[in-house]
């Protein structure tokens, strides 16, 4: 039984899951970020006026163009917190935890479905 001087491990095992995608996912974002804006120092021309859209985000992606980069960076930052609730999720169902498996399977369904009527 968990008590304030011991923690439950199940608990503690989940939260460094979920702390490893926040750290993860914010510094594959940095990452992304900074060479964006290296590869725009390198080129000299800086970044575009305009965003990439997502239709040629691949195709500017495999010609390193820097705002297509950056871009991407600032979706991996983006996707971060819904991942993390996908990994509250995958928790949640592996511990057995229904109730709060079907908090997190409900938000990110919400999240989805903001993402779907946004566009």
């Amino acid at each position: 039984m968990p008590t304030k001087d011991r923690p439950n491990l199940e608990d503690a095992g989940l939260n460094k899951s979920v702390s490893a995608v926040l750290a993860g996912g914010l510094i594959l974002a940095l990452f992304l970020m900074l060479l964006g804006t290296a590869l725009a120092w390198k080129n000299s021309g800086g970044f575009s006026p305009r965003a990439t859209p997502l239709a040629e985000l691949a195709a500017a992606l495999r010609r390193l163009e820097p705002t297509a980069v950056a871009s991407l960076g600032i979706i991996v930052l983006l996707a971060t917190p819904a991942l993390r609730v996908a990994a509250l999720l995958a928790g949640y169902a592996r511990r057995r935890q229904w109730f709060f498996a079907a908090i997190s399977a409900s938000v990110l369904a919400v999240l989805a479905l903001s993402l779907s009527l946004g566009r």
